[in-house]
């Protein structure tokens, strides 16, 4: 899936129309399984990020006025996009009946909205309030979990806590002893009350039930330079197995306010392992001929 939404829209103009025809199909039936089916916003998230990082490559190479074009459709689309989503919170707020007049009364008693916020006199109140879930709910409520989980002192989860699905593999298959129970997250759900699994907590909890709190922040210095690197070598040379490793951990960062994106489901843990050593032995060899006419 990584691998289609990336390099298949970045070398889309080049492929056999067979492949086109088979790459717009696997678009459109990951948004029909995954967001219409069973309403997995990430997807569609997915479709949009990946997709965003292709074309902002490919138009290095064209001219200034159709890249300006490229972006100002980017641009649409990413508007678009969170407008759906906003519009998908104000169906989840309603079927759990709740509106912008009883929200702050039936809600978690840890949050509130203030509806006498210039913000909701620009969107109103409904739309205000599918779109102040959409930013409070993903891009900054995971930091509450995450204070919680700071007081709690450390239990080392045996280098495997920082994966929900390898917990859960080494659970069933190693015949470890309840390591998830051990991770900060389980453990302040049991304390607080906060959900570990339901609610965002960043991506830093998961991370320092293997590495602590402080080591969790010296491991995004080899992620940072991975990045660096992976980004420069998509500018110069436009290295197609750099320009997978980049959009992979741009979805890492941006979801640093959730979780552990790239290892906490099964198929993203075993993406990133795959992509992550075709990108370490592989690498190098597309660094071939440096792009000169760049913007």
């Amino acid at each position: 899936k990584i691998v289609s939404l990336v390099l298949g829209v970045y070398f889309f103009n080049k492929l056999e129309k067979i492949y086109k025809i088979s790459l717009i199909l696997a678009i459109v039936l990951i948004f029909v399984t995954n967001t219409i089916g069973i309403g997995n916003q990430k997807s569609l998230g997915d479709i949009v990020i990946y997709s965003s990082i292709a074309f902002i490559v490919k138009a290095f190479d064209l001219s200034e006025e159709r890249r300006k074009k490229i972006y100002y459709r980017m641009f649409i689309a990413i508007a678009v996009f969170v407008v759906f989503i906003s519009l998908v919170q104000i169906q989840r707020i309603s079927a759990l009946g709740f509106s912008s007049l009883d929200i702050n009364q039936k809600m978690n008693a840890r949050t509130a909205y203030d509806f006498d916020h210039p913000f909701f006199k620009i969107f109103g109140k409904e739309l205000g309030l599918g779109f102040a879930n959409f930013i409070t709910g993903y891009l900054s409520g995971g930091y509450y979990g995450l204070s919680l989980c700071m007081k709690l002192p450390f239990v080392w989860t045996y280098g495997v806590g920082s994966s929900y699905s390898l917990t859960l593999f080494f659970e069933k298959f190693a015949g470890a002893d309840a390591i998830f129970d051990h991770t900060y997250l389980a453990r302040m759900e049991a304390v607080y009350g906060w959900r570990a699994l339901s609610d965002w907590n960043t991506i830093f909890p998961w991370l320092a039930s293997d590495f602590t709190f402080v080591g969790a922040l010296f491991l995004f210095i080899p992620v940072g330079y991975i990045y660096g690197l992976a980004w420069k070598e998509v500018v110069k040379y436009r290295n197609p197995i750099s320009l997978l490793m980049f959009a992979m951990l741009t979805v890492c960062v941006i979801f640093i306010p959730a979780n552990n994106q790239l290892l906490h489901p099964v198929d993203g843990f075993i993406a990133t392992a795959i992509i992550f050593f075709v990108w370490k032995f592989q690498h190098k060899k597309y660094n071939v001929i440096p792009v000169k006419n760049l913007l």
